[in-house]
């Protein structure tokens, strides 16, 4: 259904307030037009809950964005923010291949939880021309990756690939780690970056209650 507003949604101005290309990536081959930019937030947030940790930090992003930038020309902003849990402990960047090693063994035959947090939001202009959020709507799907077991060999090898290196809990789905993945419960793209159907659903979800629901038709 998200193609019956994309000429519509082309038509505003739309920023990605993520520095990620693999986010980049998927809203190019959906088809949308924007503009990319970072926030200033500083994601220093106390690594607690998972989901609570992801979600603070996502609106973090938002709201310093829109903070930063209050006279920004922006019709709809989009901000996200990934992490990977392991039965309840984030794991960042691995530091060194002992850090990988331990992982990797503690992950095989086991599920490793991967939660995306996405805004997006509708944006307008006071009297004054500074920004304001008219409308928002925020998700937080989780995915699980089950991995098969991992031997001495198999991590050995992945660590020589140096692909566990830069990828949070040292997981690089799109690389090598992907032969080593079972199966996936929930959302594929939610593991890269964006979560395709629940942000789709909810970008038209905020079209239709601010612009009415036949906009599209322009």
């Amino acid at each position: 259904m998200y193609k019956r507003w994309l000429n519509f949604v082309n038509s505003k101005k739309v920023i990605l307030a993520s520095g990620s290309i693999h986010r980049r990536n998927i809203l190019e081959e959906l088809g949308f037009k924007f503009e990319v930019m970072t926030s200033n937030f500083p994601e220093t947030l106390e690594k607690t809950n998972s989901k609570d940790y992801v979600e603070k930090t996502c609106k973090g992003k938002f709201d310093v964005f829109l903070k930063d930038n209050s006279k920004l020309d922006c019709d709809i902003l989009i901000t996200a923010d990934s992490i990977i849990d392991f039965k309840g402990t984030i794991r960042e960047k691995p530091a060194d291949d002992f850090e990988v090693t331990k992982w990797f063994k503690e992950y095989s035959n086991n599920g490793v939880k991967v939660l995306t947090s996405v805004i997006i939001g509708i944006i307008k202009k006071d009297k004054d021309g500074n920004n304001y959020v008219k409308a928002m709507l925020q998700s937080t799907p989780e995915t699980i990756i089950w991995f098969q077991e991992l031997t001495d060999d198999i991590i050995s090898d992945y660590i020589k690939s140096g692909e566990p290196y830069n990828k949070a809990g040292g997981i690089g789905i799109q690389g090598i780690a992907k032969t080593l993945i079972t199966k996936i419960d929930g959302c594929f793209y939610n593991v890269i970056g964006l979560p395709v159907q629940i942000f789709s659903e909810n970008l038209i979800k905020l079209l239709v209650d601010e612009y009415g629901k036949d906009a599209w038709d322009c």
